[in-house]
């Protein structure tokens, strides 16, 4: 199955699931999605490096949000902060999921009016965002150049 045909089977998986945790680690917002009826583990979404999150009335909050300033009293206040607010995706149903043709980025719909985008800054970074399957062992990634199918081993080595 080539990447396209497997974005659209996760697409089908994703809807109606709901997020039951996020983390945030460094720069990337991570989210794990419920999983499937005889399923383990569910899917898992990850954004990175640039990605935000949208309410009815704007961004709420943003990968830009996030400083680490090792000079500062607290170096992780905005990153906590962000967390915090990034907490509202929890529990929230997917009711879409689509990447832009021309941009690959990602962007997830979701229950309360939310939604959740990745974006491209830097068309040199390698990955905007991953869809992975812990239970196949199958990471999708979406890059500036296109869609992208890799197992753990193959990208342990992409990545040296």
């Amino acid at each position: 199955m080539g990447p396209q045909a497997i974005f659209i089977a996760f697409r089908g998986r994703m809807l109606g699931r709901a997020i039951v945790h996020k983390r945030l680690f460094l720069r990337t917002l991570q989210l794990y999605l419920e999983p499937e009826p005889g399923v383990e583990l569910g899917l898992e979404v990850w954004c990175e490096p640039d990605w935000q999150v949208v309410g009815r009335d704007g961004v709420i909050a943003g990968s830009g949000t996030i400083d680490f300033d090792t000079e500062a009293e607290d170096p992780d206040v905005l990153h906590r902060m962000v967390s915090r607010v990034t907490d509202v995706l929890k529990g929230c149903i997917v009711e879409d999921a689509a990447v832009d043709a021309q941009t690959f980025e990602l962007e997830i719909q979701l229950s309360g009016g939310l939604a959740v985008r990745t974006f491209v800054s830097d068309p040199t970074e390698p990955d905007q965002w991953l869809i992975r399957d812990p239970s196949a062992d199958i990471w999708l990634s979406g890059t500036p150049a296109g869609l992208q199918v890799e197992t753990s081993a193959e990208r342990d080595d992409r990545r040296g």
